[in-house]
């Protein structure tokens, strides 16, 4: 069961992570005509959604609390 507890530890820590680092985003646009082609890639910072870091969270609490309880 300390296994499931140390699970959800890093569910824990990966949630309150999502809140702080953004991820980078990167954007390709091409134009081709004939044997002519431009391209142009914009690269921008983006946050995950606050949902997918409150369910991390949550999902790693409630497996840190059930690691940790005693089998009767």
């Amino acid at each position: 069961m300390k296994t499931l507890f140390w699970f959800g530890l890093i569910f824990v820590v990966l949630g309150l992570l999502s809140f702080l680092i953004p991820i980078a985003h990167t954007e390709r646009e091409t134009f081709q005509t004939g044997g002519i082609g431009i391209g142009m890639s914009q690269t921008e910072q983006r946050p995950l959604p606050a949902g997918v870091g409150a369910i991390l969270i949550v999902g790693g609490l409630s497996m840190m609390v059930g690691g940790c309880r005693n089998k009767i």
